[in-house]
Order: C-alpha cells, then structure tokens, then sequence
C-alpha cells in the first residue's frame, strides 16, 4: 500500500510532463520559409511572376528585378505555383512542408500532352492460293495417322542416359564412378563434362543408382526432340507466300536484302543438297550429320529444307520461291533422322557445334560459328544437359538461338525456346477475311516472345478452302507448303539475318525485335501473342520511337518546329510548343529521313490550330501506315482540345 501511495504522489507530475511534451510534439506547426528564382531557359532572370502560396496559409508575393522570391510565416503542407501571362513553368508547382530553396524554369509556349495509339493493317496476299491452278508441280506429302498433335509429347531412348560432373571432378573419376555404375559410355562431350551412357537395365534404376553418385551434375535420359511443322501439298510462286506481305517484307527488301557474310545454322533434318534453290547457298565443307556421324547433312525427311527455303532460298530468279533473305550462308546441322525425331545428345553436339563451341579432338569442328541458330524443333520437357549448352552458348558467343514455340495445342511453351536466352517464336494464320490470329496449334505462354505466320492448313472448318500454310522448298527438288511454329520460326531468324546485315548490333537484336512487334492482343504484351506480330521493315531499321511535332506539312515535306518522342507502339507525352499557328503531327519516321514522308511510315496529323502561350492542349487519336499516295482519311486526324489557360 505505501508503494500505491507513494506512486500517486507522483502521477500529478507525470501527467504535467505528457501534456507538455504533447503540446511540444503536437502544437500549432512551426512556421517555415519558402524562398527561390524564376528563370528562363536561357538563364536571364523573370521579374514581376505572381507566387503563390497555398495550404494552411495562402499568402502571395511577385519576383524582383533578379527573379528573387522569399514566402515566409508559412505553416503545414503549402503547394508553391508561379503565374505570369504568356509563359509556362516548370515544375508546374510544388509541394512543400518545411523551409526550402524552390526554383522554376520559365518558357514561352503552349503546353500539349496527350495519348497517341498505332492502328495496324494487315495486307492480304497478291494472289488468293486457293483460287489458282497449281498444275503438275505441286507436291503432296501428308503425315502417317500415328503423328497426329499427340505425337509431340516428349518420349525417351529407353536405354540411354545422359550424365554431366562437377568441374571439380578428374576426368580418371568420372570414368571410375560411371565404370561403378555398370554404364557403357556411348559418347563423351567433353566441354560439358558430360557423357552419353548405356544402360544395363531400365533408364528409371540407370537414373537412381546415378543421382545418388558423388560428383554428378545432373543425369537425365536422353529425351527426343521433334520437328514442329506440318507438311502439305501445293505450289511455287511469290504470290503465293502470303507470310511475306503480312510482316512487311517487301518494304524491308527495299532497305537490305542480306548480306552472305551472315552465317545462320539450320539445326533440323538436314538440306537437300542439290535443291536449285538451296544448293548456292549451303556450307557444304562444314555442314555435318550428328545423326549418323559423318557430313552427309542430306535431308531424308523434308523439314530442314523447308525450313532453310524460308530463310534463304534464292530469290529474285525467276525460279520457284523468295527467302526472307535474298544473300545469306546457311550451314546445315542434321540433328534429326528419317522420322523428323532426333536425341538430347545430337542437339545438343548440333548446337555446340553451330555456335563455335566444339573443340575436342574426337568431334568435327566448326571454325566460321554462326550468328544465328534456327531451332524448328523443340519438347514439352526441360532437359538439363541441353539447358546448360544453351547457356553456355549465351555466355561465351553472341550467336542469337532462336526456336519454335510448339504445337502444344494451349498453354506451355516448349523447350529449348522457353529458355530466356532463346527466342520463343509462336505461329499466326492466314489473315483473311480477318486480322491474323495465334493459330490453334501454337502454344502460348510467359515465354513467349513474338509471332511469325505458320499457317494453319486444317482450319477449313466449313469447306470454302479459306485455309493456309506457308510455301516453302521440298526435299524432292520442288515446292510445297507446310503448317507450324516450325514455319514461324525461320522466318524470324531471316528477319534477324537482315538486321544484322542492317548494322544492328546482336546485342540489340531481342530489344528491337519486341519494339519493332505489332501487337496483337489487347495490350503491348500478352501471354498469347508475346509483343506481337513481327514488323521486319521496323525491325530493320531499328524503330523504336515516334516523333510528336509541332510544325506544319506540304505535300510530303514536314517542317518541324519542335517535337518530342514516345514509344514507336504508341504512350502519352508532354511537350512546350512555341504559340502560333501550327498542326500537330504523330510520325513513326521509319528510315529516319528528317522531314520527308514515305510510303511505310506511320503518320497522322491535326488541322491547323492556334496555340497560344500560356494555355493548355489535350492531343488524341491514332497513326495509320502511309499507302504509295502517302493519303489520310479525313475523318481520322488527330484531335487537339484546348484547356483553361
């Protein structure tokens, strides 16, 4: 009890000191002063601004002869705005709480901001393919009934493992730990301590006895990849590739055609060597069979070469089909047999071997690595030890591996193109009588990239013969078309020959490539389509933005007053216009001409308008690509609102 007492003795006292120390922490706030310049951009001072001050205390005062300011006795949150007829500042205000230097940057002019959009087209083929008589030179080939979609999920060699060690681990104790094992060595690949292996007995007990060994890596059966592309009959001729026009080819062909100091490596079912079309341009000393061991590279199935017309075939001959590429080098790497079905461990050796990498004294070499690595192939699984080629090659080369997304039929990209150092492909159809659209087949996903055309052959749903595929060289020496993210993919790597025929760093090429993409979907990127529908006269000029200007236009010349820039697909800007009377113009100036429009830019423009210093302007609307007249449709340009002053 005396304690009680003794402890309310004391409590008046305390409650003095929390009241004090209330008062102290949560009085009147204290006052503060605001004090600054107004300049302008030329660093001359502006004397007589009006300077507000707005919150707890409002208070005003004017700038002197030296654009000097001071605010003092303010309190609490305070928003600091400059006002002089005529002239814009920047920032605009300011918010303050506490004693601080505010300055501001004086212009003469209008201020415009707003949203500009980009409308694509999409051009349909010069020719209708299913209204043409294609005579006796069409080709027919179909797939055997076991090959139906199913037939792309992952299957393993059932006697066959592949193994990789620790770089910490000799080469005598890897062979030591694989002879305790029980496994025969098949093959060794000594740049990834790794080794095909035979098992005695099922691969599932090879695996388990080799996880639980000291010193390995990784171990995993060696897993078949398959060709990802759907052959079809039907004929030559460039009106019929209707895939070229969709991505803007032609106006890219005006800019570059290729280049054969560009080296790209068809990694698939081989070449026909002898196709008129191919036979000038494949590496015939160091193009190599992983399948059989030797440097018949030859296609005995017909996906390779289909795939390598696309990219390459000899164009602008008067004979058979265009590449996307008119001069390129393509070196043949045959990782696939017969049956379009190929092992982890060719893939593997076909890649290291493309990019460079294979230096050992029992494999062939390749001394001219190639700057592009297509991948028309691909599993639903992940393999490790073909992961770990991939990142290598991505590490010490700047050799750009692009590959097929599948044709898993829904969600899930296949590998190797799920892997963030490849470029994942996935495949459009036919854009007629609609906008292009993801084929049913192509799988979509998070790692997905762009989209290509690959056709879709069986969607003729109500037999009006509205159905496409992508016509291409065959391996019996002639034409026909094929369906698949196989198709997509060599499109995209032709694209990516030009661009570094172009100039465009390697380093570069992903960036550009998402931003040279015309979206498809409801946003810029999406699950379903990636960044879009390849652009390739974008991409080979490395468009990235749009110009905003303030000027005005005669005829096709545009004299530009000032200008700012956004995204190439389109965002919101702000800009200081100088007063007068002028139009605003939206421009994705594609080969950077300065002031002069052409055909294939994207363009729109307003009326002309009065812009008067000092006052607001809202612009919207949507750039459209500029036809051989370089015409706009009237009741489609950009829409300027003017706002308060």
């Amino acid at each position: 009890m005396a304690l009680i007492r003794s402890s309310m003795r004391w409590l008046p006292l305390l409650l003095a000191s929390l009241l004090l120390s209330a008062c102290f922490w949560w009085g009147p706030p204290r006052e503060y002063t605001i004090k600054g310049t107004v300049m302008e951009e030329n660093d001359n001072p502006l004397a007589d601004v009006l300077i507000y001050a707005t919150g707890q205390v409002e208070k005003s005062t004017r700038t002197d002869e030296q654009g000097r300011y001071i605010l003092p006795g303010l309190k609490g949150t305070t928003v600091i705005r400059p006002e002089l007829p005529g002239w814009v500042f920047l920032p605009p205000y300011k918010q303050v709480h506490r004693t601080s230097t505010v300055d501001f940057t004086a212009v003469v002019g209008a201020v415009l901001s707003g949203t500009i959009a980009v409308e694509h087209s999409f051009p349909r083929s010069v020719v209708d393919p299913f209204q043409v008589n294609y005579g006796p030179q069409a080709v027919g080939v179909s797939w055997p009934a076991a090959e139906s979609p199913d037939w792309y999920e992952m299957d393993f060699e059932p006697s066959e493992l592949i193994i990789a060690f620790e770089e910490s681990v000799s080469a005598q104790e890897q062979l030591k730990i694989l002879e305790d094992l029980g496994l025969v060595i098949l093959d060794r690949l000594a740049i990834l301590n790794a080794y095909l292996v035979q098992v005695p007995d099922r691969w599932e007990q090879g695996l388990v006895r080799a996880l639980s060994a000291p010193g390995i890596k990784y171990a995993e059966p060696n897993g078949k990849v398959l060709a990802l592309g759907v052959v079809q009959p039907n004929d030559e001729l460039y009106g019929q590739q209707w895939h070229y026009p969709l991505i803007r080819l032609p106006q890219a062909w005006s800019v570059v055609t290729g280049d054969t100091s560009i080296r790209i490596a068809v990694v698939d079912s081989g070449v026909k060597k002898d196709h008129p079309e191919l036979a000038a341009k494949l590496d015939h000393r160091y193009g190599y069979n992983f399948v059989a061991g030797n440097d018949d590279f030859d296609d005995d199935y017909g996906h390779g070469t289909h795939v390598a017309g696309t990219i390459g075939a000899a164009t602008n001959n008067r004979l058979g089909v265009a590449g996307v590429m008119w001069d390129v080098e393509l070196l043949p790497v045959k990782v696939l047999n017969e049956r379009g079905r190929g092992g982890e461990w060719e893939l593997v050796h076909g890649l290291l071997y493309a990019a460079g990498l294979l230096d050992e004294p029992d494999k062939p070499r390749n001394p001219y690595p190639a700057d592009v690595i297509n991948l028309s192939l691909g599993s639903r699984a992940e393999m490790v030890h073909l992961r770990d080629a991939v990142e290598r090659i991505s590490r010490e080369t700047n050799c750009i591996l692009v590959a097929a997304a599948g044709n898993g039929w829904g969600p899930g990209v296949y590998y190797p193109a799920r892997y963030p150092e490849v470029i994942a492909v996935g495949a459009v159809d036919y854009n007629y009588p609609h906008q292009p659209q993801r084929t049913r087949y192509s799988s979509y996903g998070p790692g997905l990239d762009v989209m290509a055309p690959g056709g879709d052959i069986h969607n003729d749903t109500d037999g009006n013969g509205e159905d496409d595929g992508v016509l291409s060289t065959a391996y019996d020496g002639d034409y026909g078309y094929k369906e698949g993210t196989s198709m997509a993919t060599p499109h995209i790597s032709g694209v990516i020959g030009l661009m570094l025929a172009a100039g465009i760093p390697p380093q570069q090429v992903r960036e550009i490539l998402q931003a040279a993409s015309m979206p498809l979907g409801p946003a810029e990127f999406s699950e379903e389509y990636g960044y879009g529908l390849i652009n390739a006269y974008w991409a080979v000029n490395a468009v990235e933005e749009m110009r905003l200007v303030v000027g005005r236009r005669t005829g096709n010349r545009v004299e530009v007053v000032k200008e700012t820039t956004l995204p190439a697909k389109g965002g919101s800007f702000e800009l200081i216009a100088p007063p007068g009377e002028y139009q605003i113009m939206a421009w994705v100036d594609v080969q950077r001409t300065g002031d002069v429009l052409e055909p294939g830019d994207y363009f729109n423009e307003s009326d002309l308008i009065t812009l008067e210093s000092g006052k607001s302007y809202t612009v919207s609307g949507t750039i459209l690509e500029l036809d051989s007249e370089l015409t706009l449709p009237p009741t489609r340009l950009l829409v300027v609102e003017a706002g308060a002053p």
